[in-house]
Parts: structure tokens; C-alpha cells; sequence
């Protein structure tokens, strides 16, 4: 599915749900007095549950109090005294993450800046951070959150383009799951200062999903600063805790999973393959890639994609095969027309172009060659076959690919079946084996486990660590509506607190502070915007 296809799709859910709904919205709100004994106010004015659903094109709203003794309960199981202290180091955490936020803010804008004048990285760097760019992954490669990024500060995941639609399951349940934790924070908090819980919870803006939770602003706006700092900075804290968890979890996920899976060091497990690839109908899901030209494949994927760069940045091997002169064809050479788009020949030729040092050229089956011939540099080297049958030298000619694209490969892919490995001749970009054939290094301990679910966990887990980390660093830069706004109003009230005569000062400070907040963060935005379409 395209971007543009996923908007059509959009369009049409949000019409049907909004033309289909209209009549039932207006009579959907309930509201039942359901009385509970607690010290808490759960609501600003009274003890009632009741939901409500609003509902406008592309848009739509739950709102509930049902939730409001739940996070009482919740509050209760553990002391006032631990909460206190848990809140306290969210605190510290929180400015923390304002600081990292604001630090990530300039780092980049003055990358931004700098693009005008400075000199752009070198293309084998920049494919370096695109080869490696999924490194933070573990026991899979493939495209992830984090592959996005290009080293940027901050890059808009646009569904279709720079986010695969096959990611976007994970990304929406993970954003949805770290917006339930970063909510759940401040609900507690709330708690423990005894501010009333208006309402709460979920949403859903076009595609996107977000929970909330509202309180009662008058009696926030009375706690001191050091309170209202900790109801502020519970829910990046809770985000901060959330990706500690989710990154534990990713890195002993073969000990949860251990049940059913075993770690596969010596090799690597075939996961999917692209439908377009070459490689579709010589690897299968499940398939065991264990050598790369002759070299053993001994760290898992970081061997898998080591030995594949490395077939990127050394020189390609000038060798050849010695090829009888009964086999060479100078007339027929419909496979040497070579051209930039079509860098291996015509793409309905499965033949390949080989030549001479003397320039005579002859299409050849390149599997065939390098299976029944002996390989050489020059035409003396051929004297014998690999039956080891003398062939006179003038009756063989040392003959090589002709490749003109300077990335072409010829890779040799050892696959285990059972005790015997078998090679995959494959003639073409290692960069492309890369993108097409997602490897993992992980696999069932029995026939009828899944290859894929470790992944699949992996991956959202992945999601929900990157999301986490996101909401703790930029939910806290000081900008309207961010959680990072009413923390700095709180911290320079903290700071202002003996200084009655220097309001104007602290209003001063604070409106400087968002308005370079806010012009850094949104030229972020926009070069992010821009890095995602332009890739």
C-alpha cells in the first residue's frame, strides 16, 4: 500500500464512520452515579462515572470518569512516603529530559545551518549510516524506527513513505501503548497531590491514536512549584521507565523466548524475502545463510552485515574462469548490452556477459562457469580443468564478468540444508541482498513455531523504546502545549519564589526560553518533514 492509497483509505473510513455515526453520538452519553469511598475527589465537583464520545470528520474522542477510582486504587497499593520519592526522582529525571531536549534542539539547528555552507558527507559515509543505519536492532535486520532518522535530529514518520506500511501496526500500538503510560503518570501524581481528576481517556486524529488525562487546573495552579513539577514530569519519568524496561527486555529477549527459540551465531535464519528479488525461489523463510564468498558468518547478523560491506568496499576480484573456446560465442551477444539502467544486460537475457583481456566478449551462464571451470587471472593460468583434464592453454581463454558498475558483486551464499551446504550464485549489489532479504539470528526450537514471532517482538519493542524516548526528550523542550511549557512556568516559579520584585524578570526569561524553544523545534519539524519526502 502507497501513501496515497492510505489516504484514500483514511477518507473513506473517517466518511463511513462519520456519516454512520452521527445519529447514535448525540444519544451515546451515559452517566450513572456509582459511588466509591475514597479520601480522593475523582472528579472536580462530584463522584459520578459517566462517558462521553465526541466525534468531528477525522476525529474521535472517548472521555470517561470509569477510570478515576482505578487510579486511586492504584495509588493506594503502595505508600504515600514511596510515591512521594518516586515522584521526587521523576522530578530530576524530567529536568533531565528538558535539558537533553533543549541541548538535542540546537544540536539541531546548527546542523541545519550548516547545510548551507558546509560540505556534505562523503557518499561512502553516508552509505555506511545507510547500511548500518538498523544497528540498533539486535536479532533482526530491516527497516525500523530508527533507520529513519539519517543522523538528524528529529525526521517525521510519514506512513507509505519513509514508514513501511508493514511497520505501521507496530507504530501505532506502541505510540498508543507509551501515550497510555505518559498519561497514567500524571494521573498518579495527581493523586498523590490530591488534585481531582476531571476525566480522561483516548483518541484517535486521522491515523494516529493518543490517551489523556485532564485535571482540575485551579486546584493545580494552588500547589507549590515543587509539587506541580512532579505532577508535570510524571509522564516523561513514566516514558524514561517504560523504555529502561523495553530495553532490558530487548536485550534478554533469547532468555523470555528461550521456550521456543534458540540464538543462531554461526549463520543467520532467512525471514523474508522481497518479492522482486532475485534471490525469491533459492532462499526460503527459514533458510540458514552461512558463509558469504568462503567466510563464515560467526557473529550472527553483525557478521551477516559486516561480510556484506565488506564485499562493498574492497576492490572487486579482477579474476576469471578459463573458458574452452568450444563454449565461447562472439556472435550471439545480446547479454553485452550494457547500459546504466541496465547494468547486467537486458532484464529478459539470463545469460552474462563475460570478457578477455584481448576484448573478445561471449554470453555465458555465470553459474555454470563458476561451477565447472577453473578459475584464473590470465589466459596462461589455464592448463587445466577442475576434473584436472589437460586443456592446451591456446584452446581456453581466461575470460571475467564485464561489469561496469563499480558496485556489482558476484556473491557466493553458503546455505545449510540439513548436513550439506549449498552455494547461491548471485551476481549484483550487496547493498540490494541487504534491503531484500531480512535476516534474523534466532530460530525455532520446533517445526511448528513461527520463525517470525521473536521478531515481530523485537520489533515493537523496538517501537515502543523509540517512541518512549521521544516523548521523554521533546514532550519536555519549552513549548506551547507541551508538558515542557508548564514545567518551565513551574521551575522559574520555583526559582522566583523569594524574589516578589522581579516578576517581570521571570516573565522575561521564561518568554525567551519558548520563543527560541518554539522557532528551533519547528525548524526541526520542517527539516524534518523535508528529510523524510526527499529521503
Amino acid at each position: 500500500m502507497t501513501f496515497f492509497q492510505l489516504v484514500a483509505v483514511l477518507t473513506i473510513f473517517w466518511g463511513l464512520l462519520h456519516y454512520s455515526t452521527r445519529h447514535w453520538l448525540l444519544q451515546s452519553s451515559t452517566s450513572r452515579p456509582h459511588r466509591h469511598p475514597s479520601f480522593l475527589p475523582t472528579t472536580a465537583f462530584n463522584n459520578q462515572r459517566s462517558t462521553s464520545y465526541t466525534r468531528t470528520f477525522g476525529h474521535l474522542r472517548v472521555t470517561t470518569t470509569s477510570l478515576n477510582y482505578f487510579f486511586a486504587s492504584l495509588y493506594s497499593r503502595v505508600s504515600p512516603q514511596w510515591w512521594k520519592q518516586w515522584f521526587a526522582l521523576g522530578t530530576v529525571v524530567g529536568m533531565v529530559c528538558m535539558v537533553a531536549g533543549l541541548g538535542v534542539v540546537a544540536h539541531g539547528v546548527l546542523n541545519f545551518l550548516l547545510k548551507f555552507w558546509a560540505e556534505k558527507v562523503k557518499h561512502d559515509e553516508d552509505f555506511l549510516a545507510d547500511f548500518r543505519g538498523n544497528s540498533s536492532m539486535v536479532y533482526s535486520t530491516g527497516a525500523m524506527l530508527t533507520t529513519v532518522t539519517g543522523g538528524d535530529a528529529l525526521v517525521s514518520l510519514i506512513p507509505g513513505v519513509n514508514l513501511p506500511i508493514s511497520s505501521l501496526g507496530y507504530y501505532l500500538f506502541a505510540l498508543l501503548f507509551a501515550g497510555i503510560v505518559h498519561e497514567l503518570g500524571h494521573a498518579l501524581a495527581a493523586v498523590l497531590y490530591r488534585v481531582p481528576i476531571q476525566s480522561s481517556g483516548l483518541f484517535l486524529t486521522v491515523l494516529y491514536p493518543g490517551a489523556f488525562v485532564e485535571l482540575h487546573d485551579p486546584t493545580l495552579s494552588l500547589l507549590g512549584p515543587p509539587e506541580r513539577l512532579s505532577i508535570i514530569c510524571a509522564g516523561v519519568w513514566h516514558n524514561t521507565v517504560l523504555a529502561i524496561f523495553t530495553l532490558f527486555a530487548i536485550y534478554t529477549l533469547p532468555l523470555w523466548m528461550g521456550w521456543g527459540y534458540t540464538q543462531f551465531d554461526h549463520g543467520v535464519v532467512v525471514l523474508n524475502i522481497m518479492n522482486h528479488s532475485p534471490l525469491v525461489g533459492h532462499l526460503w523463510v527459514g533458510s540458514q545463510i552461512v558463509s558469504v564468498n568462503g567466510a563464515d558468518i560467526n557473529d550472527g547478523i553483525r557478521g551477516w552485515e559486516q561480510l556484506l560491506w565488506n564485499q562493498v568496499v574492497v576492490e572487486r576480484d579482477t579474476g576469471g574462469w578459463c573458458i574452452p573456446h568450444s563454449s565461447i560465442d562472439a556472435e550471439a551477444l545480446t547479454c553485452c548490452d550494457i547500459t546504466p539502467s541496465n547494468p547486467l544486460g537486458p532484464p529478459n537475457v539470463s545469460s552474462q556477459c563475460f570478457t578477455s583481456q584481448n576484448g573478445t566478449k561471449s554470453c555465458l551462464y555465470l553459474n555454470n562457469v563458476m561451477r565447472a571451470y577453473q578459475s584464473c587471472n590470465v589466459t596462461q593460468d589455464c592448463q587445466k580443468s577442475v576434473t584436472g583434464d589437460s586443456i592446451p592453454a591456446q584452446r581456453a581463454m581466461c575470460m571475467r564478468p564485464y561489469i561496469l558498475n563499480r558496485f556489482i558483486r558476484i556473491l557466493r551464499i553458503g546455505v545449510r540444508e540439513g548436513g550439506e551446504v549449498r552455494d547461491v550464485i548471485y551476481l549484483g549489489d550487496p547493498r540490494e541482498v541487504w534491503e531484500e532479504v531480512r535476516v534474523g539470528s534466532l530460530q525455532p526450537r520446533a517445526w511448528f513455531l513461527p520463525v517470525v514471532l521473536p521478531y515481530m517482538m523485537e520489533r515493537l519493542l523496538h517501537f515502543i523504546f523509540s517512541i518512549s524516548v521521544a516523548l521523554a526528550v521533546f514532550n519536555m523542550v519549552p513549548v506551547f502545549k507541551l508538558d515542557g511549557h508548564h514545567a518551565l512556568i513551574a521551575l522559574l516559579d520555583w526559582i522566583w519564589a523569594k524574589s516578589k520584585n522581579r516578576e517581570r524578570g521571570k516573565i522575561v526569561v521564561r518568554r525567551w526560553i519558548e520563543v527560541a524553544s518554539t522557532v528551533g523545534l519547528g525548524i526541526l519539524m520542517v527539516d524534518g518533514l523535508r528529510a523524510a519526502i526527499t529521503g
